[in-house]
C-alpha cells in the first residue's frame, strides 16, 4: 500500500490552557475512518503532545491516494 502525506491540524492541552499546531505526517495508509483518526491521535500523543485532538487533515498530493483539499475530520 502506498504511503500518504497529510497536513494535520490539532489542539492539545498546554499547561492550564490549550495549544494549537499543525504538522506534516507520512501515514502508511489512507485515513478513511474514525479508527484511522484515533490511530493518528495516538501517534501525536506518542510524539509528546498532551491529550491531542485532531481538528482536520488533508492529503498533500493526489498521487498518494488522496485529493488535496479533502479529508476534513
Amino acid at each position: 500500500m502506498t504511503q500518504t502525506r497529510y497536513f494535520v491540524s490539532y489542539m492539545y492541552q498546554a499547561g492550564a490552557g490549550l495549544g494549537v499546531g499543525n504538522c506534516e505526517v507520512t501515514w502508511p495508509k489512507p485515513i478513511t475512518s474514525m479508527t484511522d483518526v484515533r490511530e493518528l491521535t495516538a501517534f501525536l500523543d506518542r510524539q509528546g503532545l498532551n491529550n491531542p485532538t485532531v481538528l482536520s487533515f488533508c492529503p498533500l498530493d493526489a498521487t498518494s491516494g488522496g485529493k488535496p483539499g479533502g479529508g476534513a475530520a
